[in-house]
């Protein structure tokens, strides 16, 4: 949405974001985003392509959505209230067809923006875009919804600021007030059940599965202490790329329990990701 001039300077009412998920891999959208709708993160790709000669940033969606995430990083509460909220919808499937759905996955703050190579086009040559981290905050107070007389304020030059912001949902209102650090309790969480039984987490005999299982077995036998600085690398990428904090410390002293402790961190880390097999292959002391 454009800016407007309103009385404490340009204000941009909003971003709108829609991924298209069927559309990822093609030359047209060549990225693949990821929306973790239970843990409140979107990964979320900028629109250069390989086959723009413009430099990168100066698109129309990536321009924007830098500006936004500096206005995301305010030091002050009068700065994060003038920051520019995402509104994201992902494209869904009805009734088999894949386009002309679309459906509200939340509202969001830029936590990270990062410059990366990614390849594309019919060459399959390499271009320069950039990768944002957008936290998706709780609206639960609000029923999931966000109502739109927030937005037409922010459109409306006349109103301020502050006054705009008495119609922003609850936590917004609270991030604007505290910053980014209070992004882990504003975060929106989906509770649910994920633990598996342990027969159901092992591959069947004669797998690949169970192949690659046994070969993590007899890979790591005898130096049990490797395994640890795998599962802290896993550990980091995973709860790093849902939008959480990861400190690498130092590994724990060679020992059974040391290798019990990281791999109760690996099983909780790859167990949003990685196969359920693969988190049932418990080394042993």
């Amino acid at each position: 949405m454009a800016k407007v001039s309103a009385l404490d300077g340009p204000r941009r009412p909003v971003i709108l974001i829609r991924s298209s998920p069927w559309k990822a891999g093609t030359e047209q959208t060549p990225w693949h985003d990821v929306f973790d709708m239970d843990n409140g993160h979107v990964r979320y790709f900028g629109d250069h392509k390989a086959s723009l000669t413009v430099p990168p940033g100066t698109t129309k969606g990536n321009s924007a959505l830098l500006e936004a995430f500096t206005g995301h990083q305010g030091h002050t509460p009068e700065e994060r209230s003038r920051a520019t909220p995402l509104l994201l919808f992902r494209a869904v499937s009805r009734n088999g067809k894949p386009k002309g759905h679309v459906e509200f996955c939340g509202l969001g703050i830029i936590e990270r923006a990062e410059r990366l190579v990614q390849w594309g086009g019919r060459e399959h040559t390499t271009f320069i875009n950039y990768v944002y981290d957008i936290a998706l905050i709780d609206l639960t107070a609000e029923a999931d919804e966000v109502s739109w007389e927030w937005i037409h304020s922010r459109r409306d030059e006349s109103v301020t600021d502050t006054k705009a912001l008495e119609l922003a949902p609850l936590a917004w209102r609270e991030w604007v007030k505290h910053g980014n650090s209070a992004l882990p309790r504003l975060r929106r969480r989906v509770a649910r059940a994920k633990v598996t039984k342990v027969p159901e987490q092992r591959p069947k005999a004669g797998s690949a599965e169970a192949k690659d299982l046994e070969l993590i077995y007899k890979y790591f036998d005898g130096r049990k202490h490797d395994f640890e600085a795998v599962a802290s690398a896993v550990a980091a990428r995973v709860l790093r790329g849902a939008g959480n904090n990861y400190l690498e410390g130092w590994l724990t002293r060679r020992s059974g329990e040391a290798v019990q402790t990281l791999w109760d961190v690996w099983t909780l880390a790859a167990g949003w990701l990685a196969p359920a097999w693969l988190c049932s292959a418990k080394p042993s002391a």
